[in-house]
Order: C-alpha cells, then structure tokens, then sequence
C-alpha cells in the first residue's frame, strides 16, 4: 500500500519506513509553502580533499521586498528580492530554509559533493639487489582526490605510478593530485647496507 501523509505544515521532516520484515529506512524531507519565495538553488561540489563547495540561491520572487535565508547551522542572513545568494560550505547535506516577510517559507534539502581524500599505497617495494645495483623498485595505487596524478622522484624513473632504477635509501615521493596541490610522502627502499667494499 501506498501510505499517505496530510495536513502537513512546511517544514523538515524526518521520517523512517519500516517494511513488514523489520528492514527500516530514514528519510529527510521538505515541504515548501504554496505561494512562497520562488528560488532556484545550484551546486558547486568541492574540488578538492578538505576543500568547500558553493550553495547558490537565487531569489526570484517572494511576497515581500526581503527574505531571511538558513542554510544549515550557519547563521540567518537577510537578502533584498530579487538577489543571488552564496555560501561556501564543506561537503555533506543542508537543510536550506528561505523565509519571507508574511513568513511564507521555502525549504529544501541540497548536497555539496567533494572529492575523497587522497589516498596513496605502496603495493610493490623491491628492494637493491645488490651494490650498485640500482634495480629497486616502487609501485603505488592512488586513489581519491580528483583523479588527475602525477608522480614525482628525486631519484629513479618515473613511469605512471612506478618508480624503478633506485639504490638502497629513503626516497622524498610526491603525488600531484590535478589544481589541489602536492602531496609528498617518505619510502624507504631496502637491499644491501654495507657497499663500502
């Protein structure tokens, strides 16, 4: 059955779904005020590990010269209708709440995606075989981040995430991860310790 909820004011709502085997879900909706503040929001997800986003209203029309604008827990501003109104925020779900001066109300729900952090694994580490040798290799897996790496070395030759032709010794290794910057890390290449002969 399809089960029906009326005479709800606007507002958030939470709600959770249980179905006839116990498995429940929770739900976070919104109901906005027939006759409110006409807004169109828009996202701009965060680039970046650890970066903010953009929330954008604008404000089209409402029933009064201004409106008060929530966006989660981030303090109220006012905002003269018709005006675009932004705000930088982490990664994660907002409540968005637009109300204007006869307190009709607009609310909605808006996500601010991101990218993950970036995460770098050393899956392979060959050590010298010998003195001199200068055959020790290490391979990486990257991931997170925007996806557009570039692996750098002091030392050794760099192709892809593979770091080949090292000598025994502690490597400075950097992952540019696309406009986000570096991100450097230490390796440690083992064989022999004793060339002095």
């Amino acid at each position: 059955n399809d089960p029906v909820i009326t005479g709800l004011e606007a507002g958030q709502y939470y709600l959770t779904i249980t179905d006839e085997n116990g498995c429940s879900a929770d739900l976070a909706t919104a109901i906005s005020q027939e006759g409110g503040p006409q807004v169109a929001i828009t996202v701009v997800d965060s680039e970046c590990p650890g970066s903010k986003g953009i929330i954008i209203a604008n404000v089209n029309q409402a029933g009064s010269p201004s409106v008060d604008i929530q966006v989660g827990d981030y303090p109220a501003e006012t905002v003269i209708v018709p005006d675009v109104y932004t705000i930088d925020v982490f990664p994660g779900v907002y409540p968005v709440s637009i109300i204007d001066e006869n307190g009709c109300t607009y609310f909605d729900y808006v996500v601010v995606g991101g990218a993950d952090p970036l995460d770098v694994v050393v899956v392979e580490n060959t050590p010298e075989s010998a003195c001199g040798a200068a055959d020790g290799l290490i391979g990486l897996s990257i991931s997170g981040g925007t996806g557009n790496y570039i692996v750098s070395s002091p030392a050794g030759n760099v192709n892809g995430f593979t770091i080949s032709d090292l000598s025994t010794g502690t490597y400075e290794i950097s992952v540019t991860d696309g406009a986000c910057g570096d991100y450097p890390f230490t390796i440690e290449v083992g064989g022999a310790t004793d060339c002095s002969v």
